[in-house]
């Protein structure tokens, strides 16, 4: 089991922070980002695993404030 902190990299401030913590918890997903086209985006994609626990954190810098976290049900 693998252990991953992602942070989505979208606009934190007060207008968009509610849409996409709402688009995490309806739809179950976990997204970053970086595409595949990035090392650490297509690291994620390629090990990521069922099974795998994701940390989703919020923040530009220091100290990051843990937002939700999940077991990876499909891989």
């Amino acid at each position: 089991m693998n252990v991953w902190t992602i942070l989505p990299n979208v606009n934190n401030d007060g207008a968009h922070e509610p849409f996409w913590k709402k688009a995490i918890e309806d739809k179950k997903l976990a997204f970053m980002g970086w595409d595949d086209e990035n090392e650490f985006g297509a690291r994620f994609k390629n090990e990521i695993k069922k099974g795998d626990f994701i940390l989703i954190a919020q923040g530009a810098n220091w100290p990051k404030k843990l937002f939700i976290g999940g077991m990876v049900c499909n891989g």
